[in-house]
């Protein structure tokens, strides 16, 4: 019922304060970094969503690039900001009096925000895509893995069956 803006500056100040987001700092993990680099290039693309500038797609492609050489494990959200991005386009695709067209010019300024990064990569971070393309990271993670029943069976006793009927009534409500 009140601003739109408090209620997002309310969320985003309760979220920063959670464990969740708190332990990986407190721990000297450098998630930290990278979540700044990430914050960059979102601010960068909140400029202008249709990409128009070249620069706009060139330093938000370093942004991304910078989080992935900052903490490997932020790819996940690389490959989620280009998603959503996409997405974006794709709904405004719709409301356009040509969605093809211009659909099909987004898409390829969405293409090179992901070639910046790619280049940045090589660039300045080569041993880095070089371990990617070389390690099987899935045989090297393999003894992290656990049945998905012992899984459930971890988080229902160290939560409690009242968190997961909570998370399961809200995840109702929403949906």
């Amino acid at each position: 019922p009140g601003s739109s803006r408090i209620a997002f500056w309310t969320a985003a100040f309760a979220a920063g304060l959670t464990p969740a987001a708190l332990v990986s700092t407190f721990r000297g993990y450098t998630d930290i970094g990278s979540v700044a680099f990430t914050g960059l290039a979102c601010l960068v693309y909140l400029r202008d969503i249709s990409l128009t500038s070249w620069r706009q797609r060139l330093w938000a492609g370093v942004f991304l690039a910078a989080a992935l050489i900052v903490r490997r494990t932020f790819a996940y959200v690389v490959i989620a900001f280009i998603l959503a991005v996409s997405l974006q386009a794709a709904m405004a695709a719709v409301r356009d009096p040509f969605p093809l067209r211009y659909a099909v010019r987004v898409l390829g300024r969405i293409a090179s925000v992901v070639t910046f990064i790619i280049a940045t990569l090589m660039l300045f971070a080569w041993p880095f895509v070089y371990n990617v393309l070389t390690v099987d990271y899935r045989l090297q993670y393999k003894s992290w893995e656990y049945p998905s029943a012992l899984v459930l069976q971890y988080f229902i006793y160290e939560f409690g069956w009242l968190s997961w009927a909570v998370a399961g009534v809200t995840l109702a409500v929403g949906w």
